[in-house]
Parts: structure tokens; sequence; C-alpha cells
């Protein structure tokens, strides 16, 4: 029960690793491979600000926060520079494998004794598991799965309600017909230098979870 418990919890996490690529090529038809990258940066950055001693939520935010300039980078080189898709997200993940190396300091830095998100959520989470008739092998890991199931809804319905909004509308217009949504006067090169940030501080999310989870961080992960 609890191989697949934890089975669940990792699938989950690695879920918003989907939701950066759905935002990236189904929105704005971006074929980003700066998601390799961005999933080990995010993953780098959360733990390197865990062993510093910063508060767990605000490691996982600055992983991604990182995620999100590594995305911006990406399109700025299409949209300022030119350089097809493709390429520019080759470039900033070739880039990003040494910044990864040297954030991280080495190849692998553990977390042991470390507080991670998860620990919080079973603090949190333990007693309701227990209430649902989980054991007190279980528990722990039933709590940990509810804590990224609940992440995942609240990030879905925020996506959902962003993108209904005038500037999530202005950017799935930009993605579906670049040269319409300049005939109306937006900037496409600046949506989707806006949507690449999005979806790569969604898998940057992912890295971050993914490293507390496993309680490592390694820079060849992505």
């Amino acid at each position: 029960m609890i191989t697949l418990l934890s089975t669940w919890t990792f699938g989950v996490a690695l879920g918003f690793v989907a939701l950066g690529v759905f935002v990236s090529y189904r929105l704005f038809a971006f074929p980003d491979i700066t998601t390799d990258g961005s999933f080990t940066l995010g993953a780098v950055v959360a733990t390197v600000c865990l062993v510093s001693g910063v508060d767990p939520i605000l490691a996982t935010l600055a992983g991604m926060a990182a995620g999100a300039a590594a995305g911006a980078c990406t399109g700025m080189l299409h949209a300022i520079l030119g350089i097809e898709p493709l390429l520019s997200g080759i470039l900033m993940t070739t880039a990003l494998a040494s910044v990864n190396l040297v954030v991280l300091g080495r190849s692998n830095v553990p977390l042991s004794g470390v507080a991670t998100l998860f620990d919080r959520a079973e603090k949190l989470l333990l007693p309701m598991a227990r209430w649902l008739g989980f054991s007190s092998e279980t528990a722990g890991e039933a709590a940990r799965l509810g804590f990224v199931l609940a992440a995942a809804a609240a990030t879905v319905s925020l996506l959902y309600l962003f993108f209904r909004t005038r500037l999530g509308t202005a950017m799935r217009a930009g993605g579906d017909s670049p040269t319409m949504a300049r005939a109306l006067g937006r900037n496409t090169g600046g949506l989707t230098v806006a949507g690449l940030a999005i979806a790569n501080a969604l898998t940057a999310f992912s890295g971050g979870l993914v490293a507390q989870y496993q309680g490592f961080a390694d820079v060849q992960m992505g």
C-alpha cells in the first residue's frame, strides 16, 4: 500500500511538468526544450535554500522564480534575437546545465535532517489521514499524497481562472494566431515571454517538489 501511495505522490508531483508543457506547447505552439533544465533548476535552487535554512515555502517559491526566469530568457532569445523556438530551448538548457552545477556546488546534495514541504504537509494532514482509515504505517504517505493532490487542484484552478482574464485571453489568442494578435496591437513577443515564464515556473515547481520528496537534489535529475 505504501508503494502504491508513494507512486501516486511521485506521479502527481511530476504532473506539474505536464502542465508546463501544456502551456508552452498547446497554448503557444512553442516546443520548449527548456523544461529539461528548468526542472533541475527548480530542484537545485529549492534545495540550496532549504539547506541554508530558508522556509520550505519560500525555498519552493525561489525555485519557481528561477524557473520562470529561465523560461523568460528562452522567450527573449526567440522574441528579441529571432532564434527559432527549438534552438532557443536547446541553448537555454545547455546553459542551465552549467548554472545548476554552480548553484548546487556539487553533483548531489541531500536534504537529510532538513524540514521540507512534505514534512509540514504530513503534520497538518496526518490526523485527517488517520480519520479516513489509513493505518499508522500508511497515514504519513497518504498525507503527502493529499498535499500534492491539493496543490495540483489549486494550480489547475488558478490556471483556468487566469487564462479567462483579459491578459490570459490575449496570451491564448497570441498563441493560436500571432498574426491576428499583432494586427490587434498585441505584443506577441511579450506574451510569449510571459507564457514561457509561467510554463517553466510550473516545471521548476515540480522539480522542487520531487527534490523535497526524494530527499536530495542532483544535477542529473532533469
